[in-house]
């Protein structure tokens, strides 16, 4: 081995170091730095007021107080509403009719319109929180004040409000913070990427140079265990990138990790151990790395997407969440990852995941192995006729 053969040895080694340990730790910081701010606010909101009594000044007060909202646009019309909403001026907007204070006071339960742009869910969704919070405290306060205008006892008038009354408490993530609902699925999809990037390419090359020597010769031996031996480092360098990558979402990002140090263990475990599994089948399928590198490029997406974690799989068409189960192992992973950091689950809420992680193992590992190793074969074949026709020809 020459000089210029061992730097680009080494240069590639620690390319792949670099690609199972900084890049998943330079996108957890990305994504954990994107979604950092805990709450949706200052979401821009439009009025219109057509009434302009003392009660609808109350409202738009509140709206204008609030700071999920920050009231950017008063109209003088339902077109101008339509238009500002249209046009992403505003994404939500409150419109109070005319005579609304009057027939407030005659408890004619007058009705204001909130209107909501849900092109974007979070935006909607937070506007339409925060809208609905603020109209129902307003609602019991107009209903007590009126109560006690037509001279009921405050007493009676509290009690007529609040016949039904309830208490929120939201759990594990009261804050509903949406980099708390993505990050862990984002990193489980990082690790896949990485690591697939890394394994899949040392197999489709050194399947190439399998197929030049004898299997069952010194140097073919040597050079499977030279194989197993760069994956069994990718595995390790995987881990510490999966480790790091956590670290720095709890650390820097107050993301929650309430796992056990061996919960977080065996989820990885699962997950790498099922993707070399996967590595074999699509080194089995491509022959040449620039093809696999196109395929892997489009893996993130659908993989995440059909994972149970961004859309629950009962959710999914009938029989559909099986087959994702049978194809692609990230759903044994990402979503019991989320769950342990967020609620602390043990061993108990892990178990399904776990076996199923190993069915799925037992039956692709060996699989990919064979079929691997079916190729190298054929190839071999293939590259022996391939000789003995240029003996020919000569």
């Amino acid at each position: 081995m020459n000089k210029q053969e061992l730097i680009k040895i080494t240069v590639a080694k620690i390319k792949n170091v670099a690609i199972l340990v900084l890049l998943p730790i330079f996108f957890t910081l990305v994504f954990s730095l994107v979604f950092s701010k805990v709450f949706v606010e200052q979401i821009p909101f439009g009025v219109l007021d057509l009434d302009n009594s003392s009660t609808s000044r109350t409202i738009v007060r509140q709206f204008e107080d609030h700071p999920g909202f920050k009231v950017t646009y008063h109209a003088g019309s339902y077109d101008d509403i339509n238009e500002k909403i249209k046009s992403e001026k505003i994404q939500a907007a409150i419109i109070i009719p005319k005579n609304f204070g009057k027939d407030v006071l005659e408890m004619k339960a007058p009705k204001t319109i909130l209107l909501i742009n849900e092109t974007n869910i979070v935006i909607g969704n937070n506007a339409l929180s925060y809208g609905s919070a603020i109209l129902n405290t307003l609602n019991a306060k107009i209903q007590l004040n009126v109560l006690q205008g037509n001279n009921m006892m405050p007493y009676l008038a509290q009690q007529s409000v609040s016949s039904l009354s309830f208490t929120e408490r939201i759990l594990y993530d009261p804050q509903l913070c949406y980099g708390k609902y993505l990050i862990y699925g984002l990193i489980a999809i990082l690790i896949q990427q990485t690591y697939l990037a890394v394994v899949t390419p040392i197999l489709i090359t050194e399947k190439s140079n399998l197929v030049k020597m004898k299997l069952r010769s010194k140097k073919g031996i040597k050079k499977i265990a030279v194989v197993c031996l760069r994956i069994l480092l990718s595995i390790l360098f995987a881990y510490v990138g999966f480790s790091l990558c956590l670290y720095c979402a709890g650390k820097y990002f107050n993301m929650p990790l309430r796992g056990t140090l061996i919960n977080y263990f065996r989820i990885m475990s699962i997950l790498i151990m099922d993707l070399t599994g996967v590595a074999f089948m699509l080194s089995f399928i491509f022959n040449k790395v620039p093809d696999f590198n196109r395929f892997s490029m489009c893996l993130s997406v659908p993989t995440f997407l059909t994972a149970g974690y961004s859309w629950p799989g009962y959710m999914m068409p009938g029989g559909f969440s099986g087959i994702v189960e049978t194809l692609w192992p990230v759903i044994y992973s990402a979503d019991p990852l989320r769950v342990i950091s967020l609620k602390g689950s043990n061993i108990d809420f892990l178990r399904p995941y776990i076996q199923q992680g190993i069915h799925y193992a037992l039956v692709w590992i060996p699989v990919g192995i064979l079929l691997y190793f079916v190729k190298i074969i054929a190839l071999k074949y293939m590259y022996k006729k391939f000789l003995d026709t240029q003996k020919e020809a000569a």
